[in-house]
């Protein structure tokens, strides 16, 4: 199969082109530029015109890097094509026309999907909350109501549909459905200090909250006699589930020094080593959680990164940002600078959804630098703390028989810390089997 692109943005080009067809589908292709101003996918003695409506009208590097180039609303495909009705068009028409020895498609997939996967949108969409992040709230996919659809997988099935349509008999890459269950250790422990202890049981004397007052001040107490009756110690609760269950997870440990915020907890501390023990003992995995000042600091993500390291003597290549606080692209380009395999980063704390579009790993681009980066990204698809402070009611099983659709991987991060009582528990199982 040759691919004709247009002779110009052509790093952007060239690497949409690549995920597509190596990453996703992991066919074999090869890539020419020419005058015409549309993509080109030449199987033989057929074609298929993708029309290009995005990359041709910016002959400047990096001109399309503006918010008035994100479109204000949107429109929606069906045809024998889609995988799904309403496919959201981010870039071009609804419209696909085919006759004996070509297929025009008027949906430009390659300037929308990557609009997706390298998230510059959220570049040039100057919002932050209050933890400096991107609010979901603000995103086209948002806004548009497709956030909860991976479309770049659509989009994906879209191009292979339309291949197959024109006799193209190659074999694409097998996939199976990935259930990749991690957890944050943001707080192994509830009673850290003195201090935390006092400040947390005086909180409820003031809000004369005597009920729980009581519950914590004997949880401190059981804790004094034996760690592991701590309210937060959920290890040994989780290592019998996953034993059942047969599944093998990630724990990604902080040490991160912001004492408001990170968990601060010293990863030489006797009762954490024997945490870090079970964990490898019992064939889990351990990442990196780089803390709330980390995320666009290289000095300080590279010492944190250090400090772990020199605690935990097993490789440390995987992990996922406290409070999902990323900037694009300066955040992958510190995981990548430092040679790590995988983030997780990119979800919306309060929206759910598919903050990527997609439910496949891919590498990550650096649009500034207009290179690919060597740091793949598996998108996060749920968290508990949606769900348990948000209030958002989220379809796990929806969510989890749209990736199987697509066989692709299904992240999923509880936090140890969100298992304190019975109730917690049965909902971190329920939602687990929805999810298997």
């Amino acid at each position: 199969m040759k691919v004709f692109v247009p002779n110009n943005n052509l790093e952007e080009r060239m690497y949409i082109i690549d995920v597509f067809f190596t990453t996703f589908l992991g066919v074999d292709y090869t890539v020419e530029k020419h005058q015409n101003n549309d993509w080109l996918l030449q199987v033989e003695d057929k074609l298929i015109v993708i029309k290009d409506t995005f990359f041709s009208n910016f002959h400047q590097e990096l001109s399309y890097l503006d918010k008035n180039n994100i479109p204000i609303t949107i429109q929606f495909a069906t045809n024998e094509y889609t995988p799904e009705d309403n496919l959201p068009v981010i870039y071009g028409g609804t419209t696909i026309a085919k006759n004996s020895n070509s297929i025009t498609c008027d949906i430009d997939i390659f300037a929308s999907a990557f609009f997706m996967l390298t998230r510059w949108e959220e570049y040039v969409v100057e919002e932050l909350d209050n933890h400096g992040r991107f609010p979901g709230s603000s995103s086209l996919a948002y806004k548009q109501n497709f956030l909860d659809r991976p479309i770049v997988n659509e989009y994906v099935e879209l191009l292979w549909n339309m291949l197959t349509s024109i006799g193209y008999n190659k074999e694409r890459k097998k996939r199976n459905y990935n259930l990749i269950v991690t957890h944050d250790l943001d707080y192994p422990f509830a009673w850290t200090t003195p201090k935390k202890a006092i400040r947390k049981l005086g909180g409820r004397i003031l809000k004369l909250d005597f009920v729980n007052f009581f519950k914590l001040l004997l949880n401190f107490i059981k804790t004094k006699i034996n760690y592991k009756n701590d309210n937060f110690y959920t290890f040994d609760f989780l290592f019998n589930f996953y034993d059942q269950k047969k599944l093998s997870t990630y724990f990604f440990l902080m040490t991160g020094s912001n004492k408001k915020l990170d968990g601060c907890y010293n990863l030489s501390n006797k009762k954490i080593k024997k945490i870090i023990a079970a964990i490898l003992n019992k064939g889990h995995k351990i990442g990196f959680h780089p803390g709330y000042d980390s995320h666009i600091n290289e000095k300080i993500w590279q010492q944190e990164l250090h400090t772990l390291q020199e605690n935990v003597m097993v490789p440390i290549n995987v992990g996922r940002q406290h409070y999902l606080r990323y900037q694009v692209p300066k955040t992958a380009a510190l995981w990548d600078k430092n040679d790590m395999k995988w983030d997780s980063s990119l979800y919306y704390s309060k929206e759910g959804g598919f903050r990527t579009g997609c439910c496949y790993e891919y590498p990550l681009f650096d649009f500034l630098t207009r290179r690919e980066l060597k740091v793949k990204e598996k998108t996060l698809c749920f968290m508990d703390t949606t769900i348990i402070d948000n209030n958002i009611n989220i379809d796990l099983k929806k969510i989890s028989e749209t990736v199987k659709k697509y066989s692709g991987d299904f992240v999923f991060l509880w936090h140890n810390s969100n298992l304190y009582n019975k109730k917690l528990m049965q909902l971190f199982k329920k939602s687990i089997e929805q999810v298997i």
